[in-house]
């Protein structure tokens, strides 16, 4: 969580914003989603804070569309606090404290150790998603042998994609990156 100044809310140039980072070129003042002022301003400080209109590799990269809330138990920070869901600041300095992530945190990529922070914090509403989720959990509890290799083997060479894709994004790349 980042604390921003005020001024990064202010939505005066949202449209032409968008009209720059937006794939398609659509009427940006139609867009139902723009009409939603707390939306809008968290939108106009979102792309401040990740400084996407000044970098040229962005133009015309972006799509917007409603999230479908729908889909996941909505939980604050203090639900997933008082659930022990996640360590906080002050639990990560003691190694003892025990929360749901460490308990169930055996992933091997960071890719991993991210989804099941995701997961946890936004548990699944859908039957047929989480009936699809538990259709592979239990794929891999049933076959002792894939789930090892899979584990020991294969997941231990997986770069972290989404740190490599910012990183490609952004005209950041080494080569070290273009290695991996």
């Amino acid at each position: 969580m980042n604390e921003r100044k005020l001024a990064e809310f202010d939505t005066k140039d949202i449209e032409q914003d968008l009209s720059r980072l937006l794939k398609s070129k659509t009427v940006i003042s139609a867009n139902p989603e723009l009409e939603k002022r707390i939306a809008a301003s968290a939108l106009a400080a979102a792309m401040k804070y990740l400084d996407l209109v000044s970098n040229d590799s962005y133009v015309g990269q972006f799509s917007l569309r409603p999230f479908d809330f729908g889909l996941y138990v909505k939980m604050d920070s203090a639900a997933c606090q008082a659930l022990h869901l996640t360590q906080n600041q002050l639990e990560m300095q003691n190694p003892r404290s025990l929360t749901i992530s460490s308990v169930l945190d055996k992933c091997r990529t960071a890719q991993g150790h991210r989804l099941l922070a995701q997961f946890l914090r936004q548990p699944l509403v859908n039957k047929e998603k989480l009936e699809e989720r538990l259709d592979l959990v239990e794929a891999f509890v049933g076959d002792t042998l894939r789930r090892s290799a899979i584990y020991d083997d294969h997941l231990r060479r997986v770069p972290d994609y989404q740190m490599l894709a910012r990183k490609f994004m952004r005209k950041k790349a080494t080569l070290h990156d273009c290695y991996k």
